[in-house]
């Protein structure tokens, strides 16, 4: 999030909005790495997200802040179906995180796994935006008949319940409506399998940073040695929106406090917790480091718990230490955490500030178990 400082100025662009510029078709996601990435297409677009109320419109000289476009946005795993649109390249393609491919080896898998009415799933992409898709294996890592490819949604037999297959090829169960929507998933998405369910792992039972990144995992901030097979973090999806907040510059008193800055999720893995010992993060936009007189961080959206407080910004980074834990992650689990701050009185307007982990190495953790 980038808070733009001013009692009249507009709201600045940050991490893991949607914008546009007036008057052009193209739509970016911002990355956590505050970078563009492009979304190719409306079909690639609403894979993702089921309408264009979250956009954005931005000025172009905001846009180009952010420098250029660093990939195009691939379809979402377990969405649609993908082929070249050429005659002599009939293949179809199943869509798995990362952006890579894997063929579908005959009609009779596509009507196995996908019902009689699998060509309805099925949307070109032309050869400039098909090389973004990762498809030296298609073929020989191809899907038959016997098993979903990762990302599917799908149930099983006469349940309700609805499963989510992950890289492991195993069944990940959705055990609410609630979960379901919080990792933007769509019911129209949801296959009814008429093959035996796969081994099972640990349910979905929270938003899974993982499968709500729009930008592939290319904009993530790396996994992070921990625990087992490690933290990953991301930008939480409801990451707090752009906003124009107040520094009082009038009487120098009463400047705003506890605004929140970024939202970030963090997930460890299934074999041990993981406690996180040590967090910095960069300030950006057109600031000053004191700006901000005070930093804390926040469990999730609480205004009352807090988990780290009164760090100070120096050299355009803000670091929490505490060799005991500032939090802990459970096996499995993902939490999300809120930086907050207070304004400095007299701030003056026209300033965006904005805070982001630059890389993997910004967050370390004891290795506890």
């Amino acid at each position: 999030m980038s808070v733009v400082v001013a009692p009249s100025a507009s709201a600045a662009a940050g991490s893991g909005d949607l914008v546009k510029v007036s008057g052009a078709s193209a739509g970016y996601y911002i990355g956590s790495d505050n970078r563009l990435y492009v979304f190719p297409n409306e079909d690639v677009y609403k894979s993702w997200y089921s309408d264009f109320s979250s956009v954005v419109t931005i000025s172009a000289t905001e846009l180009n802040g952010f420098g250029a476009p660093k990939a195009n946005i691939t379809m979402r795993p377990g969405t649609k179906l993908v082929k070249r649109p050429i005659p002599t390249a009939p293949e179809v393609y199943a869509v798995e995180p990362g952006g890579v491919l894997r063929w579908i080896d005959s009609e009779e898998t596509a009507i196995t796994l996908y019902g009689a009415n699998w060509a309805d799933r099925v949307v070109d992409v032309v050869d400039s935006f098909f090389t973004n898709y990762q498809g030296d294996d298609a073929k020989t890592d191809k899907v038959t008949a016997v098993s979903y490819p990762a990302g599917s949604l799908v149930k099983f037999g006469s349940s309700a319940d609805v499963y989510y297959i992950n890289t492991d090829g195993k069944a990940q169960k959705i055990t609410t409506e609630s979960v379901f929507v919080a990792n933007r998933f769509s019911w129209e998405n949801v296959l009814t399998a008429t093959i035996a369910m796969p081994e099972t792992a640990s349910d979905i039972t929270t938003q899974n940073a993982g499968l709500v990144d729009t930008a592939s995992g290319a904009a993530t901030t790396g996994t992070v040695p921990g625990t087992g097979t490690g933290l990953s973090v991301a930008l939480a999806s409801d990451n707090p929106a752009s906003a124009t907040v107040i520094a009082n510059g009038t009487d120098g008193q009463n400047a705003q406090a506890l605004v929140s800055f970024v939202k970030l999720n963090f997930t460890a893995s299934a074999d041990g917790a993981v406690k996180v010992t040590n967090l910095k993060l960069k300030r950006t936009g057109i600031s000053a480091d004191s700006d901000v007189d005070a930093l804390y961080l926040y469990d999730g959206d609480s205004v009352t718990t807090m988990l780290a407080d009164g760090a100070s910004v120096s050299s355009n980074y803000v670091t929490f230490n505490n060799s005991n834990g500032i939090f802990t992650v459970p096996a499995g689990a993902t939490k999300s955490v809120t930086l907050r701050g207070d304004l400095l009185d007299n701030t003056g307007s026209g300033k965006t500030i904005g805070f982001q982990i630059e890389s993997a190495s910004d967050v370390t953790t004891d290795g506890a178990t």
